[in-house]
C-alpha cells in the first residue's frame, strides 16, 4: 500500500476532475480492470465500491478483495473505498443488528459504539466510505425500502440516533453518505421497482424529512448526503432527486456544504423512466457531486457518460470545480486515523449487549412472562420458497438462518414438536400442515420479513397470514424477526417477542420466551392494528 497525499484541486485537468465525481461499482471485464487502474493511477477515480454481491470471481477477478488489493497497490490519494454497511463491516468480525434494533435499546451510547466499532473494523479492512446510516422516517408501514433499516417513526428520534451513529463513523475516519436524500420514509414504492413520489412542498420537506439532516449537519458534522430516486412534485414535477437541481438546493440553501452522491443507477425505477446515460449527465447538471453508477456498465462506460456532460454543455467547468472540491475534502477526511487498531474484548461485549438490549417482548394482560414445554407444544419455523435461478434455469432455494433459534428451541423445548413451513406454501402444503395443528394446543410461529431491493414488501405473505387467522385460538406466541410493522397484521397474538436481526438477537428472543431473561427493548414504532381481512 502506497504513502496517500491528497490532490491539490489546481493540478487537476478537467477530464480529472470529472473522474472524480464517479463512484464506480465492479470492472465489468479484464479491459475495464485495466481502465479502472489507469483511471486510479491517474487520479481520476473518486471512489469505488467494492461488494461481494457484484463481484463475481471470473478469469480476471477472484473476487472484491483482489481488487481492493489492486486499488490499494495503485492509489497513492485517498480514494473512496465504499460499501453498504447496515449489518456491521461486511468483512469484520462482527455482525450487527438492523438500526431499528439499536433504536428499540433507547441508548445514544449504543448507537454511537454502533457507528465506531464497524468504523474500526472497516478502518482495518481499508474501507473509508459507508452508504448510511439510514436517516428515513419509517412513518408509513408499507415502505419497504425502510421498515428496520430505518431507527423510528419521529423525526427526532431518528435524529438523534442516525447523529449518534455518525459521530461514531466519523470519529474513525470514516465518511458518511446519510441516506435517502430527502425521505423515503412515507412512500410505499420499493425504488428499485418504481419510482417514489413524496407528497411535501418545500417547507414541509425541511419541517419534516430534513430534520435529521439539519440536525446531523448542526450536531455531527455531517460529512455526506446519499441521494434517493424520489419524485417530489411540489417542488419539481419533471425529475426525482437525483437529477433535480430544485431539491438538491433546497438543502444547499441551508447552509450545506458536504458531498451529495446519488443512490445507485442500477435501480431500474429510475433508469426505465430516465435512461442510464441521461441520469449520469442531469445528476452531474443538477449539483451532485458524485454519481454512483450501475455495478451492470463499466468504469469506462460510465466516464464516458460524464465527459460527454461537459463536451455537450449539459454541466459547467463551474460545477465540476465544485464537485471536484468536496470529493476532495470527503477524500481528506478518511486519513483521520481509527481510535483503535482493532475491535477489542471489550467491543464484542459491547456488540453482545447491544443485542440482548434490542430485544422486545410485547404482551397481553395476564400472558406469562415464561412459556413452559410440553408435548402439546407446536414451533412453526417459516422457511425460504424453492425457485428458479432466472439465467441458468438452477433449483435454487431463498434462505432464512434460524440456525440459533432452531439450536437454542430444541435446546430449551427438548419436549415440543418442530415443523416447517415455506413462506408461499402451496395449498396442499397448507392443508397438511393445518391438519398437523389438530394434534397440539400451543403454537408458537417463528416468523421473519426481509427488508431487500426488489421484494417490493416487507410483510408477512396473506397465505401465511390466513393460517395464523385460523390457528388463533391456539397461537399463544409469534418470534418475529425483520420489520416489526409485519405485525400490524396480528396483534391479536397474545405475545410477540421482537427479534429483529442476528443470531445474538435470535438467543435472546428464545431466553426471553423460556423467561431465562426480561426483555429490554422498547418498539421505536407506533404499531396499528390492521386486519387483512378488511383490506380485501
Amino acid at each position: 500500500m502506497k504513502k496517500l497525499v491528497s490532490l491539490n484541486i489546481e493540478d487537476l485537468s478537467i477530464d480529472q476532475k470529472i473522474g472524480l465525481m464517479l463512484f464506480m461499482r465492479n470492472p465489468i471485464d479484464a479491459e475495464d480492470l485495466d481502465f479502472t487502474l489507469d483511471m486510479i493511477r491517474n487520479h481520476s477515480l473518486g471512489g469505488i465500491h467494492l461488494s461481494f454481491r457484484y463481484v463475481h470471481e471470473n478469469y480476471y477477478c477472484p473476487g472484491e478483495k483482489y481488487l481492493l488489493e489492486k486499488v490499494l497497490e495503485n492509489a497513492d490519494y485517498p480514494i473512496l473505498i465504499g460499501d453498504d454497511m447496515e449489518y456491521g463491516f461486511n468483512y469484520g468480525n462482527i455482525e450487527l443488528p438492523y438500526q431499528m434494533a439499536v433504536a428499540s435499546t433507547d441508548s445514544l451510547k449504543i448507537a454511537y459504539e454502533y457507528g465506531r466499532i464497524t468504523g474500526v473494523e472497516a478502518k482495518k479492512g481499508f474501507y473509508n466510505t459507508v452508504f448510511g446510516p439510514i436517516m428515513d422516517i419509517a412513518a408509513l408501514p408499507l415502505s419497504s425500502c425502510v421498515g428496520s433499516r430505518a431507527y423510528a417513526d419521529t423525526k427526532e428520534k431518528v435524529s438523534k440516533f442516525a447523529a449518534a451513529t455518525i459521530k461514531g463513523y466519523q470519529d474513525q475516519g470514516m465518511v458518511v453518505t446519510g441516506k435517502h436524500y430527502p425521505g423515503f420514509g412515507y412512500s410505499p414504492v420499493d425504488s428499485h421497482i418504481g419510482m417514489v413520489y413524496l407528497d411535501a412542498d418545500e417547507k414541509t420537506l425541511i419541517d419534516r424529512e430534513l430534520f435529521p439532516y439539519l440536525e446531523a449537519i448542526k450536531s455531527a458534522d455531517l460529512s455526506g448526503i446519499m441521494v434517493g430516486h424520489i419524485m417530489v412534485p411540489k417542488i419539481d414535477p419533471k425529475y426525482p432527486a437525483t437529477l433535480s437541481k430544485k431539491i438538491v438546493d433546497v438543502i444547499r440553501n441551508q447552509g450545506y456544504d458536504g458531498l451529495m452522491i446519488t443512490d445507485s443507477f442500477a435501480m431500474i425505477g429510475l433508469t426505465n423512466t430516465f435512461g442510464l446515460e441521461t441520469c449520469h449527465q442531469l445528476a452531474m447538471a443538477a449539483g451532485i457531486d458524485m454519481v454512483l453508477t450501475s455495478y451492470r456498465i463499466g468504469c469506462k462506460e460510465a466516464y464516458t457518460y460524464m465527459l460527454d456532460a461537459y463536451k455537450k454543455g449539459i454541466v459547467s467547468e463551474e460545477q465540476i470545480n465544485e464537485a471536484a472540491r468536496r470529493v476532495i475534502a470527503a477524500q481528506n477526511r478518511t486519513l483521520k486515523k481509527p481510535e483503535a487498531p482493532e475491535i477489542s474484548e471489550e467491543d464484542r461485549a459491547a456488540v453482545l449487549q447491544m443485542s440482548v438490549d434490542a430485544v422486545t417482548d410485547v404482551k397481553k394482560e395476564g400472558v406469562s412472562s415464561k412459556l413452559l414445554d410440553g408435548e402439546d407444544l407446536l414451533f412453526v419455523f417459516q422457511k425460504g420458497n424453492l425457485y428458479e435461478d432466472f439465467d441458468t434455469g438452477e433449483l435454487k432455494k431463498e434462505s432464512y438462518d434460524f440456525t440459533t433459534f432452531e439450536k437454542e428451541i430444541k435446546k430449551n423445548y427438548p419436549k415440543a414438536s418442530i415443523v416447517y413451513l415455506p413462506e408461499f406454501p402451496a395449498r396442499n402444503q397448507q392443508e397438511r400442515f393445518m391438519a398437523t395443528t389438530m394434534n397440539y394446543s400451543r403454537i408458537v410461529m417463528v416468523l421473519a420479513t426481509k427488508n431487500e431491493s426488489y421484494r417490493g414488501t416487507s410483510d408477512i405473505p396473506r397465505r401465511m397470514l390466513s393460517m395464523m387467522e385460523g390457528l388463533e385460538a391456539k397461537l399463544v406466541c409469534v418470534i418475529l424477526s425483520g420489520c416489526p410493522y409485519a405485525s400490524r397484521e396480528f396483534m391479536y397474538v397474545p405475545r410477540i417477542i421482537y427479534a429483529y436481526d442476528g443470531q445474538l438477537c435470535q438467543k435472546t428472543a428464545v431466553d426471553v420466551l423460556s423467561g431465562k431473561k426480561k426483555a429490554r427493548g422498547i418498539l421505536p414504532i407506533n404499531l396499528v392494528e390492521r386486519k387483512i381481512m378488511s383490506e380485501e
